[in-house]
């Protein structure tokens, strides 16, 4: 599983595009990115390839989210 945490601790934009390359080998494994917890399962992983738009929120205190999605290790030497 891997996971990616977004903080917006100030006034940045409330939205951010979120991109990330699978690791070297390993297999996306499909439908099963979530954001924020919930399934995305209609995102794929050329959409986290070219950016996913998040909400993080904005203002005072720390807003967060998440981004995870899982991969198959191919490689047990990876």
């Amino acid at each position: 599983m891997c996971f990616i945490t977004l903080t917006n601790e100030g006034t940045a934009p409330d939205t951010v595009k979120v991109t990330d390359e699978i690791p070297t080998g390993t297999e996306f494994v499909p439908g099963s990115i979530k954001v924020g917890g919930v399934a995305q399962s209609d995102l794929t992983e050329e959409d986290l390839k070219t950016g996913i738009d998040v909400q993080v929120g904005a203002g005072s205190g720390n807003n967060t989210n998440t981004v995870e999605f899982k991969v198959k290790v191919l490689d047990a030497g990876v």
